[in-house]
């Protein structure tokens, strides 16, 4: 690759660190020279020719298909110099192409890496061989850091080309008639047996050139170790899509809501949903009442204020009662987001809280007075919670979010308090009063058994993970391999959306429409939400190492969702996700078969396990000995009995013979 800042500089190879990353410039024009040659063979077969490149292609990020590829201007007549210097010996095919920096499908390589980040590229080449009867692409995956365009480089860096061995398998070309094609090879199959070392076995091997740039005014030489701590320290965060100014992240409670609703259409028909609503709800009641007073065991009387759907997914919700028509009217207005100044009435029918309220408001009467062994870490978390809302700055809004998250603590002892759960709260009590927050916190916890999540060493948390990790690798499989490859597990970036309900990271006005649609389908709408973050995302992350996905994803992920236009993007791509139930129950059913298997790397844990096993199995072997005991005497009696039939037979047959006698 080659840096160019004016039409009279030259070209110079881009170095490389000695881990191989190659060092490019932002914001500048660059060069590829691509180039193959043909390894010596000794089995007599004739070597392949390749003559003519019909293009170069390149794209951010790996695991990619060609299509997706950028498709660079070819150079079909390279300077010599360029191919000696550049690629391998015995290269027999040099080409070159222009990578130009405006190009808009590439401007992801104008972002400045930041300090220990690198980006992953793949560079592809379409070429044409005389007896092969079809064009062949070959990729490679390459690394490079991206430094500001007047970053000086230490001048004797890696000036190895960057090489992909390739064993091409050929076979002849069958003519219709049975007869074979002379000079006329088809590819059967493309081997990578080593994509980046020496290897006798490959036949073929394209060598993608070491990046050449322009000529820079160096003062003085600049050492390696002075080189990449320059780099370090003048390395900026990765910008984000949006161009948002560069910041370490955003704080929770960051995010313009507009508290007013601008369509009157969407005014008329929030009016007439809620008023349908409040009709068939009252029904609903009214023939509850009459089915409960009447005693009857009838689907209505089943149909009760506590019923929630059963399966744990879509747990939660309070439609049933609505019917097709008026329920179709409810997910179409949700899923457009509910209006500011409907949220608190239409969560309380979404969830069906309203029933039960009195109950739980005095609830938490009785519980406010009392002492809470949690309360000193409540009130060290009390400042990191939406930090950046004016409400919670306050001592109002800092007291009501104490005495909410003191009460629930107090409510539910086994999970007591979690900063995830704090969370939800403060995002509960932009809408509501503490009262109500409460009850709605109860609801979210009981009703829609997100609690679960906490319990018995967050078991319930890692089977979400595990059915996650499912569903990207069946829809996302090029993120799912590079996730894998990084040895990035969905833990280190989904618990925190899972436990927290997306509250925690994300601009407000997405974080309440994102509960909307949660109180309206269930837990299985956090799925959809991940697979839709994940996807839109999917171009970014592909390019991006270790550290730079699990910052994109703390701080350039939540800040592109300050715009209003993409957050909305983001809930149409979630809502028209298919989510298979039914494979989500199976992955739990394999993951807690699986758990069966797993031995606890705690000794203690592991001894009692083992322990219990013992157990169970000395119970099970008694079990058996019981029965084959049981077995054995019922024989023994049946034995007895046939023995004695016998005897009597024996004794008549013998009186009958001395009678005759």
């Amino acid at each position: 690759m080659c840096h160019k800042k004016s039409d009279n500089d030259k070209w110079f190879n881009v170095p490389k660190s000695k881990s191989g990353i190659f060092k490019l410039r932002a914001n500048t024009d660059k060069k590829l020279i691509l180039g193959v040659v043909s390894a010596s063979t000794n089995d007599g077969l004739r070597p392949v020719t390749f003559n003519r490149c019909l293009g170069a292609l390149v794209c951010y990020g790996r695991f990619r298909e060609t299509a997706q590829l950028s498709s660079l201007e070819i150079d079909s007549n390279p300077k010599s110099w360029e191919a000696s210097q550049s690629l391998i010996v015995g290269s027999e095919f040099a080409t070159t192409a222009i990578w130009p920096h405006k190009d808009p499908t590439l401007i992801k390589f104008n972002a400045i890496n930041e300090k220990n980040a690198h980006l992953f590229f793949t560079l592809g080449i379409h070429l044409i061989c005389d007896n092969i009867n079809k064009p062949i692409v070959f990729q490679v995956v390459a690394k490079a850091k991206v430094h500001k365009s007047d970053e000086n480089f230490w001048i004797s860096g890696d000036k190895r080309p960057l090489a992909l061995r390739v064993r091409l398998n050929l076979q002849d070309t069958i003519a219709p008639g049975g007869s074979i094609l002379v000079d006329n090879l088809c590819v059967q199959s493309i081997d990578f047996p080593s994509s980046f070392a020496e290897n006798p076995n490959s036949l073929f091997t394209m060598g993608n050139l070491g990046i050449l740039e322009p000529a820079c005014s160096i003062e003085e030489p600049i050492s390696p170790e002075e080189d990449n701590a320059k780099s370090d320290a003048d390395s900026v965060s990765m910008l984000s899509l949006s161009e948002l100014p560069e910041e370490e992240h955003i704080s929770s409670g960051q995010g313009f809501v507009d508290p007013d609703i601008s369509s009157d259409e969407l005014l008329n028909a929030w009016s007439l949903l809620i008023k349908d609503w409040q009709l068939a709800l009252r029904e609903h009641e009214r023939l509850s009442r009459l089915q409960m007073e009447s005693k009857k065991n009838t689907v209505l009387s089943k149909v009760g204020i506590s019923m929630t759907n059963s399966h744990p997914l879509t747990q939660g919700p309070y439609l049933e009662y609505l019917g097709f028509q008026l329920l179709r009217r409810v997910r179409n207005l949700v899923s457009r987001g509910v209006p500011e100044p409907l949220r608190n009435e239409v969560w309380f029918l979404l969830t069906g809280s309203f029933s039960e309220h009195k109950n739980k408001m005095e609830a938490y009467r009785i519980l406010l007075p009392k002492n809470c062994e949690c309360d000193p870490v409540i009130l060290r978390d009390l400042e990191r919670t939406y930090p950046a809302h004016d409400f919670f700055k306050t001592k109002k809004g800092q007291d009501a979010l104490f005495q909410v998250n003191h009460a629930f603590a107090l409510y539910d002892d086994q999970v007591g308090y979690c900063q995830s759960t704090s969370f939800i709260a403060a995002a509960l009590l932009l809408h509501i009063p503490e009262e109500q927050a409460f009850s709605l916190l109860v609801d979210i916890m009981y009703r829609y058994n997100h609690r679960s999540l906490f319990l018995d060493g967050c078991r319930g948390l890692h089977i979400t993970l595990a059915q996650l990790d499912k569903l990207i690798k069946d829809t996302l499989p090029a993120l799912h391999r590079h996730f894998k490859d990084l040895a990035i597990e969905s833990h280190m970036y989904a618990s925190q959306w899972i436990m927290t309900l997306f509250t925690a990271k994300f601009p407000l006005h997405l974080v309440f429409h994102i509960l909307d649609l949660y109180f309206l389908e269930g837990r299985v709408f956090i799925f959809k939400l991940c697979l839709a973050l994940l996807t839109e995302s999917q171009e970014d992350l592909l390019g991006l190492n270790f550290e730079g996905v699990l910052r994109y994803f703390s701080h350039t992920m939540p800040r592109r969702y300050l715009e209003n236009n993409l957050a909305d993007c983001l809930i149409k791509a979630a809502c028209t996700i298919k989510i298979s139930l039914a494979k989500l129950t199976k992955c739990e059913k394999n993951w807690l078969e699986v758990q069966k298997n797993i031995l606890p790397t705690d000794p203690v844990l592991r001894l009692k396990k083992q322990n219990e096993d013992l157990v169970n199995r000395v119970e099970k072997l008694e079990k058996e000995n019981e029965s084959m005991a049981k077995g054995m005497l019922d024989r023994q009696v049946a034995l007895n009995s046939e023995f004695e039939e016998v005897s009597s037979l024996l004794s008549l047959l013998s009186h009958l013979i001395t009678a005759m006698a």
